[in-house]
C-alpha cells in the first residue's frame, strides 16, 4: 500500500536532515499531536519544512531496549563508535529480529536514506540525546552527544528490558557486522536488505511488511507480521491512557 500524500506543511526552524515532532518540543504544532495515534513518519526537505504521512506501519519504539541495545554494541566496539555504524547495527539488530522472531527489538520507523535504512528515533536520539515525551533519559545519561560523526559510551545501563534471547540475537549481529566499518555496513544494506529504496536526497518510508517480503516471508506471514503490529500498538495506546 502505498502512503498517502501530505496533509500539512508546517514552517519549522531548521533540523539537520530530517526528524520527529517528538524532538521539536513546543515547536512542534498542536495538530502533530496526532503523532502517537497515526504513526505517521515525518520528513523535513530542504525548504525547512516537515511533512507527515499516514499508512505506514511499523511496531512501537522502546527506547529503553535501544539505549541497552546501543551501549551493548558500544561496549563490544571498544566504547566508541561512528554514528553510521551504530545506526546500522541496530537496524540490523530489528531486521535479524523479525527474521528470527517475527517481532523487534527496537521497533520504531524504519526509512530508506541514501546510505541505506535506518529507524528514524535512533537517529533523533544520537540528534537530540531524548525523545519529546518520553520519560526515559539514559541514552542522553549512557552515551555522549555525536562529536566528530562518533559517539562514546559513558556509562553501562543496568539491563532493565533486553532479554537474554535479544542479547544472544545482538551478539549474532555483532559477530556478523561488528568488524565493518561503517562504509562496508553502507554496501551490505545497499546489497542485502531488499526493502531499502534508493534515494538521492530525503527519505522515504520503510512499512515492517516490507522488512517481511524482503527476508522472504510468506503473504500469511507478512499479514500476520502487520496484525502483530497493529495489536502491540493498540495495546500500548491503551496502558498509554490507563
Amino acid at each position: 500500500m502505498q502512503p498517502q500524500t501530505a496533509l500539512r506543511s508546517v514552517d519549522l526552524e531548521f533540523y539537520p536532515g530530517w526528524t520527529h515532532p517528538r524532538t521539536l518540543g513546543k515547536k512542534a504544532p498542536k495538530s502533530l499531536q496526532l503523532w502517537r495515534r497515526l504513526r505517521p513518519i515525518v520528513l523535513l526537505n530542504e525548504a525547512k519544512t516537515f511533512r507527515y504521512v499516514e499508512g505506514v506501519m511499523n511496531f512501537r519504539f522502546h527506547i529503553g531496549k535501544a539505549t541497552e541495545a546501543a551501549c551493548l554494541f558500544l561496549e563490544r566496539g571498544g566504547r566508541q563508535m561512528n554514528v553510521m555504524k551504530l545506526v546500522k547495527l541496530l537496524y540490523l539488530l530489528d531486521r535479524h529480529s523479525l527474521d528470527r522472531r517475527n517481532t523487534p527489538v527496537i521497533g520504531g520507523d524504519y526509512l530508506s536514506m541514501r546510505n541505506g535504512p535506518v529507524t528514524s528515533e535512533t537517529l533523533d536520539l544520537i540528534n537530540a540525546g531524548r525523545l519529546m515525551g518520553e520519560a526515559d533519559r539514559r541514552w542522553e545519561q549512557c552515551i555522549t552527544d555525536r562529536k566528530n560523526h562518533e559517539v562514546t559510551l559513558e556509562q553501562m545501563p543496568e539491563r532493565d528490558h533486553l532479554s537474554d534471547a535479544e542479547v544472544g540475537l545482538l551478539d549474532e549481529v555483532w559477530a556478523d557486522h561488528g568488524g565493518k566499518d561503517q562504509w562496508q555496513l553502507v554496501e551490505w544494506c545497499h546489497t542485502h536488505c531488499k526493502e531499502w529504496t534508493p534515494v538521492t536526497n530525503g527519505c522515504a518510508p520503510i512499512a515492517v511488511e516490507q522488512v517481511g517480503m524482503a527476508l522472504g516471508k510468506s503473504a500469511e506471514q507478512v499479514n500476520r507480521l502487520r496484525q502483530e503490529a497493529i495489536e502491540l500498538n493498540q495495546l500500548d495506546e491503551i496502558f498509554a491512557a490507563a
